[in-house]
C-alpha cells in the first residue's frame, strides 16, 4: 500500500521472497484485518486521533491489544517470512533433499535373521535389548514372568495415573496427556486387556472424583474423561465372553451416577455410552 494524499501509509514493505533472500526495509504497520482497505485504515486512524469523535471507543474497543500503527520491524517480518516460506516459495524451487531412504527393518528380515544366530548370539542379543531402555527391560519382565511382572507394572502405572489427580502433596497438575500417555504405555508393554481396560477405569474414576471434589472444570477436562470413558465401553463390546463386563459393571455403572448433576454435558455423554453396553 502506497502513501494517499493525505499523508497515511497503510504498510510500506520492500520484500523479496525468492529463496535466500529477506525483508529489506518498510515503514509503518499493517492496517487491522477487515478495517475496509486503505481508506478504512485512514478513517480508523483519523478516529483514534480525534479525542472527542464519536466513533473513538468503538475502534479503540475493535483494534487488536497493543497495536501501533507507526511500528515496523524487519526483523519481526523476517520471523514471519521463515515460518511461512514452505507457503511462499513454489514448489519448483524447493530443493528435495538427496540422499539414500532411511533403513527399516522389516518383520521377514528380522525373521531371516533370527534364524541365521545361534543359540549363544540369540542369548547375546536379548541381552543386548534388556540393556537397550528402561521399556524393554519391562517389555521382556511381561513375557518372562508373566502376571507377577504385569500386576507390578499396573501398580507402578496406576500411581502415574493417580498422581495427575490426586498427589502425594498439593494440587493435582491435570497433565491429561501424561496420564493418558501412561495408560497407552501401559497397555502397549503388557498386551493385557484386564489390566489396560481397570487402568483406564481409574483415569475415569479419578476424573469423575476431581470434579465431584473441585466443582466444574472445564470443556476439554470432560471431553477427555468421556473419551477415555468411550474406549472403556468399546472394550467391553469387543470381549465375546463378556468377563470384562462381569468384573467391572459396577464401576462403570457407578462411574456414570455419580456426576449426576455436573455441567457440560458430562453425565449425560457418561449415560449415553454407558446404555450402549451390549451386555445390558
Amino acid at each position: 500500500m502506497s502513501e494517499d494524499e493525505h499523508g497515511y501509509i497503510a504498510q510500506n514493505r520492500c520484500i523479496d521472497i525468492r529463496p535466500g533472500t529477506s525483508c529489506l526495509d518498510g515503514a509503518r504497520g499493517c492496517p487491522q484485518e477487515d478495517v475496509g482497505g486503505i481508506w478504512g485504515h485512514k478513517h480508523m486512524l483519523d478516529v483514534l486521533h480525534t479525542p472527542n469523535h464519536p466513533e473513538r471507543e468503538h475502534f479503540i474497543g475493535w483494534v487488536r491489544q497493543g497495536y501501533d500503527p507507526e511500528h515496523f520491524s524487519c526483523e519481526e517480518v523476517n520471523q514471519v517470512l521463515q515460518r511461512q516460506k514452505d507457503k511462499l516459495i513454489p514448489k519448483s524451487l524447493v530443493k528435495k533433499p538427496t540422499g539414500k531412504k532411511p533403513v527399516k527393518l522389516t518383520k521377514s528380515a528380522l525373521n531371516k535373521h533370527l534364524k541365521q544366530l545361534s543359540h549363544d548370539q540369540l542369548i547375546d542379543l536379548v541381552k543386548a535389548y534388556y540393556g537397550a531402555s528402561k521399556d524393554m527391560q519391562k517389555f521382556l519382565a511381561v513375557r518372562i514372568l508373566g502376571d507377577e511382572a504385569i500386576e507390578s507394572l499396573f501398580q507402578e502405572y496406576r500411581k502415574k495415573v493417580e498422581q495427575e489427580f490426586f498427589p502425594e502433596r498439593g494440587h493435582g497438575k491435570l497433565r491429561l496427556k501424561e496420564a493418558e500417555q501412561a495408560v497407552s504405555e501401559f497397555e502397549r508393554l503388557t498386551e493385557s486387556a484386564r489390566y489396560s481396560l481397570e487402568l483406564k477405569l481409574i483415569y475415569v474414576e479419578n476424573g469423575v472424583d476431581y470434579t465431584l471434589s473441585y466443582g466444574d472444570i472445564d470443556a476439554r477436562f470432560y471431553y477427555n474423561i468421556v473419551s477415555m470413558y468411550a474406549e472403556i465401553i468399546d472394550q467391553v463390546n469387543e470381549d465375546e465372553t463378556a468377563e470384562l463386563f462381569d468384573k467391572f459393571e459396577e464401576r462403570l455403572e457407578a462411574a456414570v451416577s455419580k456426576t449426576e448433576g455436573i455441567g457440560w454435558g458430562f453425565h449425560d455423554n457418561l449415560a449415553e455410552l454407558y446404555v450402549q453396553i451390549r451386555w445390558i
